[in-house]
């Protein structure tokens, strides 16, 4: 429950910068080409 609403998942959150998109996964901290992972 987030925000007084139940979600049925988050999937993917990440930012792209410096030219790689960065985003957190079950080994810690990626980063690939953006749209390329």
């Amino acid at each position: 429950v987030v925000l007084g609403k139940q979600l049925d998942g988050i999937w993917h959150t990440a930012i792209v910068a410096y030219g790689d998109e960065f985003f957190f996964g079950g080994e810690g901290i990626s980063s690939c080409p953006p749209v390329g992972c």
